[in-house]
């Protein structure tokens, strides 16, 4: 009847309409029933109605869904920085990971800025970059001029620091010549895995009071709620790198004598000293014999590294970031295979934008959505990443149902497949890639 439809219809529409949409369906079967309808055809009507009440939205929220994407997309075109450092500040949210989210800004021309001990705040924070122009291309300033860059003086003429060496840094005005600004978001404290809120917060209040850490010691010593996990996670991070003069292996090894006590012996004796000492003994136990041991001199350089802690580099770094972050402003690991995979034809994601329809190919990436909506008849819609972009795949129910654990179980996949209509292809085998270490966030079965 009119009023049993006009049921229905204000069934599908609440948030939650499982227990209305059970009495309504009952009605709709006997009504069915009643008309001569098939059993089966009756049980294929009652699940699109219950797939499209967990899936539609009423009008209301329609609109009201489609302002706010509206407002989106006007802040990440107008004010990137400010809007993906306000989406990185609020995660978890919405449908992608944050290390999609960096990487989706970095294609479209966001800088970022590493997590740094002495730099970040607790949240994600927008910094305004000088870049030099000259010579017909925008050329960056040092590095160490990046990082300390001030807008806040209104006067046209560069202001200098105090300070001396590599703390040294000029300071320009909005208006000095040759100089453009590029707002660029700096990585907070808070995507360090295992670092608590409270000493984040520490860290930075402290810093804020008395200045610059200027080592793992200086850390340990202003925030004494610091434990040993958090420490080693700000080095594995890359945080406590110390204007570039630490690399995380090096500041991890730093980290290990910072944290631990001295005893009776060594109680007078500061960090740097021992480091020394444990380098000097720890690379003569691993490389020479007692004898030379007694004929080469037994000091070394306060600010020479041992030897066998390499920095890391490439895919190790990146990695890392991920790890112990999330996410990584360094490249995308399939950028590291990619060279690789182009000699196998394998295609990149913008490689795969203009195909012609049936065309076979392979194409590969990070996993970062596996879907299977209740109206798309087991139908499983897959997203790969790379450094270029990303591709989209859909997987028929007997395809997924062969590739099932490699499908579900590998974070980066060699998918060959189809070219459909929309950008879209049709999966047909699916290849794991084992080159990576580090877990991919991904949205899966929602």
């Amino acid at each position: 009847t009119g009023a049993e439809a006009e049921e229905l219809r204000r069934a599908m529409g609440f948030k939650r309409p499982d227990r209305r949409m059970e009495r309504v369906s009952s009605n709709l079967r006997a009504g069915m029933t009643k008309n001569g309808i098939p059993p089966e055809v009756q049980e294929q009507i009652v699940d699109y109605t219950k797939a499209f009440a967990n899936y539609g939205f009423p009008e209301s929220h329609a609109y009201s869904f489609a302002l706010l994407a509206y407002a989106s997309a006007y802040f990440i075109i107008h004010y990137r920085a400010c809007f993906t450092a306000a989406m990185l500040n609020n995660y978890p949210l919405g449908f992608y990971s944050a290390a999609t989210l960096v990487k989706d800004a970095q294609r479209h021309g966001l800088h970022f800025l590493p997590i740094d001990i002495n730099r970040s705040q607790y949240l994600f924070t927008v910094e305004e970059t000088a870049v030099r122009t000259g010579s017909g291309s925008d050329r960056p300033l040092p590095s160490g001029q990046n990082a300390l860059v001030s807008t806040r003086s209104t006067s046209d003429r560069p202001l200098v620091s105090t300070g001396s060496g590599s703390d040294r840094v000029l300071l320009f005005t909005k208006r000095a010549a040759n100089i453009t600004w590029d707002k660029q978001v700096r990585i907070g404290l808070k995507y360090v895995r295992g670092l608590r809120k409270e000493i984040g917060e520490a860290i930075v209040a402290e810093r804020d009071i008395s200045g610059y850490y200027t080592s793992v010691e200086d850390l340990v010593r202003r925030v004494p709620g610091i434990n040993k996990r958090e420490v080693r996670a700000l080095s594995l991070a890359g945080a406590l790198n110390f204007d570039n003069t630490v690399h995380r292996r090096e500041a991890l090894w730093q980290s290990e004598l910072a944290i631990q006590p001295a005893g009776e012996l060594f109680e007078t004796e500061d960090t740097s000293s021992r480091l020394s000492r444990s380098i000097c003994g720890e690379a003569r136990l691993t490389e020479e014999s007692p004898s030379d041991l007694a004929a080469e001199p037994q000091e070394a350089s306060d600010d020479t590294p041992p030897p066998f802690l390499t920095r890391m580099e490439g895919l190790e770094l990146v990695e890392s970031d991920l790890k112990k972050t999330g996410i990584t402003i360094g490249k995308h690991p399939m950028a590291f295979l990619r060279e690789e995979l182009s000699k196998r034809g394998v295609l990149s994601a913008t490689e795969a934008r203009n195909l012609k329809k049936n065309q076979i190919v392979s194409i590969a990436g990070a996993v970062i959505i596996r879907q299977r909506p209740m109206t798309a008849k087991n139908v499983v819609f897959m997203t790969l990443e790379d450094e270029t972009g990303h591709s989209n795949f859909v997987v028929m129910p007997d395809t997924f149902e062969k590739y099932r654990a490699v499908i579900n179980q590998n974070d980066y996949l060699i998918i060959k497949g189809i070219y459909e209509e929309r950008g879209m292809l049709k999966a047909l085998t699916f290849t794991p890639i084992n080159h990576f270490t580090a877990d991919v966030v991904s949205h899966n079965f929602r």
